[in-house]
C-alpha cells in the first residue's frame, strides 16, 4: 500500500533527524500548512501541492543519498533555517522543473 504524503513526513523527519520546524525552511511554506500535513494528514493540492510532492521526493532522496542529512544537532536555532535552505538548494541544483524560467521566457515570447 503505497504511503500518504504525510507518513512520507514523518519518516523523513525521523530518518532525517529533523525538527517539525525545520519543513517550513525546506518546503519554503508556514508553519501551520506543514503541520497540518503532518498532523491533520492533509493532503497538499493544486499547483502549490505538485511543487510540495516534488519537493518531498528531493527530500527523500537527499536523505537516502545523505546529502546534506541527517542534519547535525549542535545548529543553534539561528543557523539551522540557514542549513536546511542550503541543504535543499544543493539537493534540487539540477533537477529540472517541468516549466522552467528560459521556456517560460520562450514561451511568452512565442517561440518554443
Amino acid at each position: 500500500m503505497k504511503k500518504t504524503f504525510s507518513e512520507r513526513l514523518a519518516i523523513c523527519l525521523r530518518k532525517g533527524q529533523m525538527a517539525q520546524g525545520d519543513l517550513r525552511w525546506w518546503f519554503g511554506r508556514s508553519y501551520s500548512t506543514t503541520a497540518s500535513w503532518l498532523k491533520d494528514d492533509r493532503e497538499p493540492r493544486g499547483p502549490a501541492g505538485d511543487e510540495a510532492r516534488r519537493r518531498l521526493v528531493l527530500l527523500e532522496r537527499g536523505i537516502a543519498k545523505r546529502r546534506g542529512f541527517p542534519v547535525p544537532v549542535t545548529l543553534s536555532s539561528t543557523e539551522r533555517p540557514v542549513y536546511i535552505e542550503k541543504t535543499f538548494n544543493d539537493n534540487s541544483a539540477g533537477v529540472s522543473r517541468k516549466n522552467p524560467a528560459s521556456r517560460r521566457l520562450q514561451m511568452r515570447d512565442g517561440v518554443q
